[in-house]
Formats: structure tokens, C-alpha cells, sequence
């Protein structure tokens, strides 16, 4: 069949050649349409939920939203955890559903079911931005010397927030930094007492100063009026004039019982920029699907497109397009470089300009078929699928260059270059296309791999499967048509090229010492083996290998409870200290959370971007930073941006392996994991561990004495009135100035916000006036900053890190803690992290490897039509397997998912290059009754071969090693074993398994 196949193309070289070139010409055109990003999307599908409650503390909000709300949404389809974070006024629900769950399909039936749930009065919610953990793409901050920190917050709020939000690809823009301006009535209470006031009668005096209203239309003289009543608030002079009560017969206004000024706005979250001070920034979070390279082209498009007030700028703190345009830039440099090394091999082993051509052609041939492809199943071009190339490259020529190194071989005897070429295919074309096949298909398990893991190297391994796929079809159609275009009428004898004789008169004494001692080969084989398999037992674990982002995310953890001033003020010293390193670019520092549902941070909680001069050097600046900021009280995290916000997304755990802490009380689960914590650091190997202690907040409970209030007709409403806007001061209504809205609040004044000044704090009653400790009882408890809810457990975290073996040191801990800690009832802990990652893979790996074994297996049983050849190739696996654990050791890598993925390449090339040797070794058995020179025509005739495709494949990986810019650390852990095992896997095809043909095989 393959056979007919070869010979149709030679017949038909025209129409093949028109094929080829119209898909080439297709695949050109897509390669400038495909979308470009740095890492495939490998974030889950994630719903999120914003749940405002003004002035309802932590623990209030879990009660009475987070826990019945989890509990009803985790009945929604496909579901696959809930996460819900309460704090002060508001919650944020996380559902994260099943993979490949449509994001607008989760979107419409969490609605389906919040429509269902009953909110408490004065509740409200919505759906966060359809967007992902790696959506932030873009961080600016505007900058100005003529402008007020007020008023570049209101520049960014109302026009340049709303200008880039509809740029095309943005989710959502979220504002950090700064304040919002707003009115601000301080009411003293004792004018309210002299004027015989209360605090409601201020607050419907806002209320009903404060709204416009439609009065249809009246016709006069043949047109019609629209009618509209205008009584918006536009300034403070319309405040202080505001009529709260007219007594006996004069007007009482608000200036008469308050001040009225403007001022800041309550904030959850500042922004530093460089350790400068308060600064005003934003986050452009583009949408899910989105090509991220294209949004932050538009959005510098807008930016550019935008003319800003006199003095002020807009400056980019953080801008993935370098991290995208360099990675890809790297893969690209590795590829060419790649092409070269292969190119460069083929014409000194080959000699022949014209024969090199037919060969080296089918490498762009083989990547530009594979876009058309990748543009079909849609895959944009990242370090992943670029990698996919690199790692095929190296195979892609290897049947051009047996049937091409054949074809001299016939033309030196004296045959015809069509006869040549036809002998060529008819002899080889087969095993050349199944050894391709085995490599092809062999790598299908990956598609396989499920989670974070399949969404990062399936694009790998669709366009490795994509370019050997179309080396398979190319190579029993097009590269017969390119070889018979190129190869000359004649050449020179092999052994007139000094390459090649060197390399036969180097290799011929160590045959001869072969065939007399194969045994010394054997015992080799099973040494080294043997030593393969102890090496990888002692390989540490990993569940991916770190990815240099070029940026730098420094999450320091406190205790809670840290006020705004002291918090902005370490944050300032921080940024100061980064700043001052030689290698920073720009920090952008963050305390408290930014306007977004998808930063659900407390103020204690600091978030600082860095970007660098060199991110080549980035681990050094990391280690310098390290030691600059050892601030009592923070424990330090560095990780990279997009890294840690998968992490946070998928388990919580911003650390690489962390403990969570499930029961229902949150005093105990808190008590439980700094119990834990304190364990932990008892052993030797632990980095740091850290338990979040949330529980350092401190809350004024002013809780109503029922009898009292029934005894001078004070409901619980109204006092619940007076905590929320007098004491609080939640905002009663907005001023609307054009696009402008400004908060209006009301609250005590300044002089009595403090305990003695509450309990003392003025009530009206309808009896007169009486203190609010007269009526309630006011205490001060420990509580809360944070609650964290999973699956309906309130949850504790404790944040690891460990110089050991993750899966040593949890079996470790484990067992420590099970023989130290007893539990109580209803509570229990799971490790978290990168460790579910790492189990998730190993269960993965207990089918993956075998399927791959045994695809392998039913292809050389295709090949061969023999069991035992089989099983022979099968059994010789190990010996390339330790040259590939030897050299992860040598070079101090951890087994990880991208090591399994290269260990997987491993074996289809392997056993692509002992299924050529295997036939060569065969054929010379055909050619000569004499063992020896069957055995020598095959290995040293056909030495030259081997050798190409061998080390065409060894060295064009080499380039990737020595990369140390963005994008190449994921891809140097699947080449390492790619390189020792390729190494081993020449050995093997040169001694190892012509020792076998000495010992076992007979002459027919």
C-alpha cells in the first residue's frame, strides 16, 4: 500500500508538487492571521459573585450570605468547588466548574439559581467579569504635577475607566489607588438635642433634598414642553441650605446642626507607585478567549489616541506584551537555529549541495502545513506549540535522509536516479513510515493528561502530532517527488567524504572488539540500567518547573487587622526598598484590594508588581530582595504574576504547597492551624510556614438592650440606623455633576468617633434624648477581617514551602501531624497546592505510560509482523530511559509534568531510531549468509545514516539548553531528557543492539 502510494507520486510529480505548494501557500496566509500569547489559558472556568451588604461585618455576612448561598450553589451542574471570602460590607463567591465548561453556559445557571436564593433587605449582587486568573494583563498608573490625588481618582473613574473599558477584548478595568472626593456631613448631636433633632430627621432631609423628577409634557402655542424638575445636589452651599425642620416657624438647615465639607471617600484598597507615595492606577482584565497580544495592542492604541489633561501621563507599571513578545521571539530564535544545526549536518555528512536541498525543504514544509491546522483547532502560537515544534524538528528529515543516503548508495552501484529513487522507497519507505507513525502516535497520551497540565502541553503536543503527522504523509508522497527533482546523477563515493571515513576508521576497531565480546555490551546495557532506575528514585518531585514571567509578584503575609495609615506607610517603605535595587524598573504596590470581584483581598493583604531591567537576572533580584526586606512581622513570597494568580484561583494557595483547615467555627480552625503551623517548623526541611491569623481585627459590638429599647419605643431598626449611617457613615445618596458621582454620607463628628464618644453618643427617643449605653450594651471583641468559606466549611490556610520533595515532606508532615494534633469533631485538614497537582498527575501517569507503551507496542507489531521483535525494542527502552534520568540529575531537575512530557517524546524517537537499525541490520542478513558481514554492512556500511538522523536529533536540541531568556525554562526540562536519551539511544543502535544480532540471530 505504501509501497503503491511512493510510486503514484513519482508518476504524478506535477499535481503533487501544485498540492503542496497551494498548502503552502495557505499555510503561509494563516501564519500571519494565527493570535499570539506567551502560555496557553490553563486557568479554570470560573463564575464569580459580588455580594454588597453596607455595613455588615464578617462575620454577619457568612452567616447570613456566604454559607447558605455556597450551600445552594454547589448543586449547581458541573460544579466542581465553591469558594466564598466574606469581609466588611461585601463577599465574593467563587464557583469553579469542571474543565471545558462553556464560561457563558456556568454564567446563565449560577443566575438561574441566584434568582432563586433570598437576599436579606438591603442586599445586592452581580456577576464578576467573564474573565480568568491570568486576565490581568495590563497595570498603569496615571501620574501628574498639577493635579490633586482627588482629582486624578476622578479622572480615572469617570472618563479614562469608562474610554478603555470599551476597548475591544476588555472585561472589565479596575480602578486602585487614590480617593474618591465625596460630601461629608460631620453632625454634632448635641446641636440635634438643642434643636430637638434626631439623626433620621437628617438623614430624609438628604434623602428628600436630592432627586430630579419628569412632569410629562404641557402644548403651548402649538409645541410641546417636556417638563423636568432638576433638584440634584451640585454643591455644598445646595447641602448646608438643605431644610431638615421648620420649629415654630424657623427654617433648621444642616449647616445649623453639622459641618459640611468635602473630603475622602472610605477606601478598601492604596496604590504606590515606586515608593513615591499615594498614587491612582488601574488593571485592564481582558475577556476569556481573548487574544491577550491583540487587547494590549488596542488598549496602547486608545492610550495613544487619548488627549490628557495639561501635566498629567499615563505610565505602564505592568505590560505583558514583553513576556509574550519575547517568548515567542525565543522559541522562534530556537527554531532557526535548529533549522541551521540540521542543515549544516546534512551537507557535511551528505557532501551533496543538491541532495542536502530535498531534505532540508521538508523542515519549513513540515511547520508551515502544521498552521493550517493550528488555525483549524484553533491554537494560537505560545512557547507551548512552538515548543511542539522544536521537539520534532530534530525527527522530521529522518526518512528524507535514509532514503536519501539509500538513494547514493544505489547510484554508487551503478543504477539509474529513478531506479535509485524507486529501489529506495520500495526497500525503506515502510519502516521509515511507521518509525515516523510510532513517533507521531506515541505521543498521543498526552492528549490525556487532564487539568492545569492538559491545557498547558496539549498545544505542545497537537503540533508535534500535527508536523510528524504531515513528515508521515509528506514522506511517502512529496519527498520521493523532491528527492528525484534533487538528487544528481551522480555522486561521490561515501568513503571520499573525510567526514565519513574518519567516522568508519574510529568505529571499526570498536566493531570488531563487539562482535568478539558482545557480552561486555550486554553487561553494559544492564548496569546502566540498572543505575538508570536508582537515579530516578532519587529525583525529587515537582508539579511544574518554574517559568521565568520577566516580572516579579511580592505577596508579603501579616496578621490582620493592620491599620490604613500604618499599612500604606510599610507599604511605601517596601516599594521604596524594591525600588532602590539596580535591576527594578517600576513597582507597583497594592495594600487592600482593587475595585474588581476578581481581587478579593483584605487591606492587610500587599500585592506588589515589579518590573525589571534584566529578567534574565530575575532570580538573583529575588534573592537580593529577600534579604533587604526582612520586616518584623511579614513573612516574604516572591513568585511570578501569572503563576500565583492560577495558583490563588485554583486552590487558594498562593504558596506551592499549603494545608486548609475545614470545621465551622473559625476561632477554632484559626487555633487549629497555627497549632499546625508551629508543628511544622520543627522540621528540619521546612522553608517557612505560615498560618493566616485573621482573627486581629478588633469590633466596638453595640448590641440593643430589648427591654430598654421597648421601654422608650426605640426599635431595633433604629439603632441599626444610627450604627450605619451616623456612626459608620454609609453613603445616603450621590451628587450628580454631568458623568461625575460623588458620595453623600452623614456621620458623627470627628471629636466623638472614638469608644467613650459612642457610648456617649446622643439617642432621641419619644421621651427625650438618652445614650446609646443606656440602651445597649457596647464591648469590644477580637473577630475578624476575613472569613473564608469552601464547599460550606469555614476554612483556615496555612501557606508552605519546603527545600525537600513535596510528596517526602507532606508524607512527613502528615504523619506528624496526625500523631500530635487530634482533631475535634467535625473538623479535619487536606493538603493543598501544587501537592493535588502532583497526585491528580501521578494517577494520570499510571495509564498514560502504558498506553504509550503499548500504542508503541501494536506499531512495531504492524512494522514487524513479529512478536518477539517487538518485545525486543520494548525491552531495550530502559538504557535510553537512564540516559535520560542521568542527565536530569546532573542537571538538578526535578521530575515534573514537562520532564514526563519529554521522557514521552523520548521513546518515540528511540524507537524510531533502533526500528531503522532493526531493518538495516535485517537487510544485511538478506544481502550476506555471513553473520559478520551482514552484521558489518549494517552497522558500519550503514553508519552514516544512523548517524545523521541520530545526532541531527541530539544536537538541534542542544540550542534550547543554553537559553536563559523568557519562555525556555518550561521547554529545557523536556529536552534534558530528550538530550541524555537521544545520547543512549546512539549507543544502543551502535553497540548494544548489534551485540544482540552477534549473540542471538542466525544466518537463514
Amino acid at each position: 500500500m505504501i509501497e503503491k502510494i511512493s510510486d503514484y507520486s513519482l508518476k504524478n510529480k506535477t499535481l503533487i508538487s501544485l498540492i503542496v505548494i497551494f498548502l503552502t501557500i495557505l499555510g503561509i496566509y494563516y501564519l500571519f492571521k494565527i493570535p499570539i500569547d506567551a502560555i496557553p489559558d490553563i486557568s479554570e472556568t470560573q463564575v464569580i459573585i459580588t455580594i454588597r451588604y453596607e455595613g455588615q461585618d464578617p462575620q454577619t455576612i457568612e452567616e447570613q450570605i456566604s454559607y447558605p448561598l455556597v450551600s445552594k450553589l454547589l448543586s449547581v451542574p458541573k460544579v466542581k468547588t465553591i469558594r466564598a471570602i466574606s469581609m466588611n460590607n461585601v463577599a465574593f463567591v467563587y464557583i469553579i466548574f469542571q474543565e471545558n465548561t462553556d464560561i457563558y453556559w456556568a454564567r446563565s445557571r449560577v443566575l438561574e439559581y441566584l434568582t432563586g436564593f433570598r437576599f436579606p433587605e438591603g442586599v445586592s449582587y452581580q456577576l464578576g467579569p467573564d474573565a480568568t486568573s491570568i486576565s490581568w494583563i495590563f497595570q498603569y498608573v496615571l501620574v501628574s504635577d498639577r493635579h490633586s490625588i482627588d482629582e486624578l481618582t476622578s479622572f480615572n473613574e469617570f472618563f479614562l475607566k469608562p474610554y478603555l473599558q470599551a476597548t475591544k477584548g476588555v472585561s472589565e478595568v479596575a480602578t486602585i489607588g487614590g480617593f474618591l472626593k465625596e460630601y461629608q456631613i460631620d453632625v454634632n448631636p448635641y446641636k440635634l438635642k438643642a434643636y430637638n433633632l434626631s439623626f433620621e430627621d437628617v438623614l430624609n432631609a438628604i434623602k428628600n433634598s436630592n432627586f430630579s423628577s419628569g412632569g410629562r409634557y404641557i402644548e403651548v402655542s402649538e409645541r410641546f414642553y417636556n417638563i423636568r424638575g432638576y433638584g440634584y445636589i451640585k454643591n455644598l452651599q445646595d447641602l448646608e441650605n438643605t431644610l431638615i425642620k421648620n420649629l415654630d416657624g424657623k427654617s433648621i438647615k444642616i449647616k445649623d446642626v453639622a459641618i459640611v465639607q468635602f473630603g475622602p471617600s472610605l477606601r478598601e484598597g492604596a496604590l504606590d507607585y515606586n515608593g513615591k507615595g499615594e498614587s491612582v492606577g488601574g488593571i485592564i482584565i481582558s475577556r476569556i478567549g481573548e487574544n491577550s497580544y491583540e487587547v494590549i495592542k488596542n488598549v496602547k492604541e486608545r492610550l495613544k489616541s487619548l488627549k490628557l489633561p495639561d501635566g498629567m501621563k499615563v505610565e505602564v507599571a505592568y505590560d505583558r506584551t514583553y513576556l509574550i513578545e519575547e517568548s515567542i521571539k525565543t522559541l522562534i530564535v530556537s527554531i532557526i537555529k535548529e533549522s541551521s544545526i540540521i542543515a549544516i549536518m546534512i551537507l557535511i555528512f551528505l557532501f551533496s549541495i543538491r541532495s542536502s536541498i530535498s531534505i532540508i525543504i521538508i523542515l519549513p514544509l513540515s511547520v508551515i502545513l502544521s498552521i493550517i491546522l493550528l488555525k483549524i483547532f484553533n491554537i494560537t502560537l505560545n512557547i507551548m506549540s512552538l515548543g511542539g515544534f522544536i521537539l520534532s524538528l530534530g525527527v522530521l528529515i529522518d526518512m528524507a535522509v535514509v532514503l536519501v543516503e539509500n538513494c547514493h548508495k544505489y547510484l554508487e552501484e551503478g543504477y539509474s536516479k529513478i531506479e535509485a529513487v524507486k529501489k529506495s522507497t520500495n526497500e525503506l519507505s515502510k519502516s521509515l513510515f511507521f518509525s515516523l507513525l510510532i513517533i507521531t502516535i506515541s505521543f498521543l497520551p498526552i492528549f490525556f493528561l487532564t487539568g492545569e497540565e492538559g491545557k498547558l502541553f496539549k498545544p505542545l503536543a497537537f503540533t508535534k502530532t500535527f508536523s510528524m503527522l504531515i513528515a508521515s504523509i509528506l514522506s511517502i508522497t512529496f519527498i520521493s517527488v523532491l528527492i528525484y527533482i534533487f538528487l544528481p546523477n551522480k555522486v561521490k563515493p561515501e568513503l571520499e567524504n573525510p567526514i565519513n571515513k574518519f567516522m568508519i576508521k574510529i568505529y571499526e576497531p570498536t566493531f570488531k572488539f563487539l562482535y568478539r565480546f558482545p557480552f561486555v555490551f550486554l553487561a553494559i546495557f544492564i548496569i546502566f540500567s540498572v543505575i538508570g532506575f536508582f537515579v530516578y528514585r532519587s529525583l525529587k518531585t515537582e508539579f511544574l518547573p518554574p517559568f521565568n514571567e520577566g516580572s516579579i509578584l511580592y505577596m508579603p503575609s501579616t496578621v490582620a487587622g493592620i491599620s490604613v495609615d500604618k499599612g500604606f506607610e510599610v507599604l511605601r517603605y517596601m516599594d521604596s526598598v524594591i525600588y532602590s535595587n539596580e535591576n527594578v524598573k517600576s513597582v507597583f504596590g497594592k495594600i487592600g484590594r482593587a475595585n474588581t470581584s476578581t481581587d478579593p483581598a483584605p487591606f492587610s493583604m500587599i500585592e506588589t508588581t515589579i518590573e525589571l531591567k534584566d529578567p534574565q537576572k530575575i532570580y538573583k533580584t529575588i534573592d537580593e530582595l529577600s534579604n533587604k526586606l526582612k520586616i518584623p512581622g511579614f513573612v516574604n513570597t516572591f513568585g511570578m504574576p501569572i503563576r500565583i494568580r492560577i495558583d490563588m484561583l485554583k486552590t487558594g494557595i498562593r504558596t506551592p504547597i499549603g494545608i486548609k483547615v475545614y470545621g465551622d467555627n473559625p476561632f477554632i480552625t484559626e487555633s487549629l492551624a497555627i497549632e499546625i503551623e508551629k508543628l511544622l517548623k520543627s522540621i528540619k526541611t521546612t522553608k517557612y510556614a505560615y498560618a493566616e491569623r485573621l482573627s486581629n481585627s478588633y469590633y466596638i459590638y453595640i448590641i440593643p438592650d430589648r427591654q430598654k429599647l421597648a421601654q422608650y419605643g426605640i426599635t431595633i431598626k433604629d439603632i441599626m440606623d444610627v450604627i450605619n449611617f451616623a456612626i459608620g457613615g454609609s453613603s445616603i445618596s450621590y451628587s450628580i455633576e454631568g458623568r461625575e458621582r460623588y458620595p453623600i454620607r452623614m456621620r458623627i463628628i470627628r471629636d466623638l468617633r472614638d469608644i467613650e464618644g459612642i457610648k456617649n453618643l446622643l439617642v432621641k427617643t419619644n421621651s427625650g434624648y438618652v445614650s446609646l449605653s443606656d440602651i445597649c450594651n457596647i464591648e469590644i471583641r477580637r473577630g475578624f477581617e476575613m472569613i473564608r468559606n469552601e464547599r460550606g466549611f469555614i476554612t483556615s490556610y496555612i501557606y508552605l514551602d519546603t527545600n525537600e520533595d513535596f510528596l517526602k515532606y507532606i508524607e512527613k508532615a502528615k504523619s506528624l501531624i496526625s500523631s500530635s494534633i487530634i482533631l475535634p469533631p467535625g473538623y479535619f485538614i487536606e493538603f493543598s497546592g501544587q501537592y493535588e497537582d502532583i497526585e491528580r498527575v501521578r494517577e494520570s501517569l499510571k495509564f498514560i505510560i502504558p498506553l504509550t507503551i503499548f500504542i508503541i507496542f501494536i506499531l512495531l507489531y504492524l512494522n514487524f509482523n513479529s512478536i518477539q521483535k517487538s518485545i525486543l525494542v520494548l525491552l531495550l527502552l530502559p538504557f535510553p530511559l537512564s540516559g535520560a534520568f542521568i542527565l536530569l540529575k546532573l542537571l538538578n531537575y526535578n521530575l515534573s509534568v514537562a520532564v514526563w512530557v519529554g521522557i514521552i517524546a523520548l521513546l518515540g524517537v528511540s524507537v524510531e531510531i533502533i526500528v531503522v537499525k532493526i531493518r538495516f541490520l535485517d537487510m544485511g542478513f538478506e544481502k550476506f549468509k555471513d553473520k559478520y558481514e551482514a552484521i558489518h554492512w549494517a552497522v558500519v556500511r550503514r553508519l552514516r545514516p544512523i548517524t545523521i538522523t541520530t545526532l541531527t536529533a541530539f544536537f538541534s536540541l542542544i540550542p534550547i539548553m543554553f537559553e536563559f531568556t523568557l519562555g525556555a525554562d518550561i521547554l529545557k526540562r523536556i529536552v534534558a531528557p530528550m538530550l541524555g536519551g537521544i545520547f543512549f539511544t546512539f549507543i544502543l543502535s551502535l553497540y548494544i543492539l548489534p551485540s544482540l544480532y552477534v549473540i542471538y540471530r542466525k544466518t537463514s
